[in-house]
């Protein structure tokens, strides 16, 4: 239960950064497809610097 618990906090974030997100690239002026465009190439770069910095520690720490 709490790890079902755990994925709900971590589901909640990423909707509550979306949101906010959203709520400033509207209050800068951005129109909603560019605003998008930007969202998505960010947390692209994101999710594989994670990986790339993932798959570094794992090749540092368990090779040597």
């Amino acid at each position: 239960m709490l790890a079902w618990f755990r994925m709900f906090l971590d589901t909640l974030l990423i909707v509550a950064a979306a949101i906010l997100a959203r709520i400033d690239f509207q209050s800068a002026g951005f129109k909603q497809g560019k605003a998008f465009w930007i969202t998505s190439v960010l947390s692209l770069a994101g999710l594989a610097l994670g990986a790339g910095m993932q798959m570094v520690l794992v090749r540092h720490l368990f090779i040597h």
